[in-house]
């Protein structure tokens, strides 16, 4: 499946999603459009349509949708994410780096930024997925765009007249399947060529985290509610334990940096050798654990659900 459709199923579970609300928020003419913000999720359908013609069906033209924190949404999209990342070595660039968000921007025509150029204090990894592609025009640190305050954390950061302001801006075109890396504190405005989406990442580098893996929670599928159905479609694929996932004893919990879920005292025995048998055996998968841990009259489906929901465990 390509990343353009595990987007599509991602947003389509975040938006119709009951128990957990999604962080979006839909513009209109350059503002936030609190009808469609309401309306949207009610009329958002699974199928075959793509997110940015859905959008548009729904809201017409000069609309746009930012949804944060996509990834935890749907397994699959993790997963592409992070092989994406592997492939192209993203992060080698950085020092210390790892993500703090994973967010999608969807235009139902072409159109600019609807909140203006602005800085951002993460570096952003801007992957180009589907539709009609973009121009990411960029300025330098500390640059003159039209702003009340260079770094300004909120609105004194915006500007819409960014235009007087091209002359000293670069350009770069962007279609599906490219990828460019905006430094933090660079000034940014896009400008979609149609209909399309992409997904961003938010990176930060160089500070003390408590998390060892550079992809951390955020592409953990926290809130995907079909992660059995994911781990049987990748069934003999490669099944990972996450190197610095944590198995606490005394405090009875499986931990993934702020994700973690509580077991109970016999699990901690299961899950330690859990743990053991996807480190230690090369090929590793759902399939296999599956086998080995019925051979102890084990079920083990729910284990490894909870495991992979906060990325402890994962499809390589």
């Amino acid at each position: 499946m390509s990343v353009a459709r595990f987007l599509d199923r991602a947003v389509c579970k975040a938006l119709q999603s009951r128990g957990s609300e999604p962080r979006y928020r839909v513009f209109k003419n350059n503002s936030l459009d609190y009808v469609s913000c309401r309306r949207i999720p009610e009329a958002w359908r699974r199928g075959e349509e793509r997110s940015y013609d859905q959008l548009a069906r729904l809201s017409g033209k000069n609309t746009f949708m930012a949804i944060n924190e996509i990834a935890k949404w749907d397994a699959g999209l993790c997963r592409n994410i992070r092989r994406s990342i592997q492939k192209t070595r993203l992060l080698d660039g950085f020092c210390n780096a790892w993500i703090v968000d994973t967010y999608t921007f969807i235009s139902s025509s072409a159109g600019w930024t609807p909140f203006g150029a602005h800085v951002d204090f993460e570096h952003s990894i801007i992957m180009d997925v589907a539709g009609e592609g973009r121009t990411i025009y960029t300025w330098d640190v500390g640059a003159n765009i039209g702003q009340l305050k260079t770094d300004a954390v909120s609105f004194f950061g915006l500007s819409f007249d960014y235009h007087d302001y091209m002359k000293a801006s670069r350009s770069h075109v962007l279609n599906p399947g490219d990828i460019f890396v905006i430094r933090k504190m660079e000034g940014h405005v896009f400008h979609a060529a149609g209909p399309g989406m992409f997904i961003g990442l938010s990176c930060v580098e160089g500070e003390k985290r408590d998390c060892k893996d550079p992809y951390g929670p955020e592409l953990a599928p926290s809130r995907d509610a079909e992660i059995l159905g994911d781990l049987q479609k990748n069934a003999k694929d490669k099944l990972c334990w996450l190197q610095s996932a944590e198995i606490l004893e005394d405090k009875r919990r499986i931990v993934n940096a702020s994700l973690h879920f509580k077991i109970d005292d016999n699990t901690v025995t299961i899950a330690k050798d859990l743990r053991k048998f996807l480190l230690e055996k090369s090929n590793s998968s759902f399939d296999s654990c599956i086998d080995y841990f019925l051979e102890e009259n084990i079920d083990i489906k729910p284990l490894l659900c909870s495991c992979a929901r906060i990325g402890a465990v994962y499809v390589l």
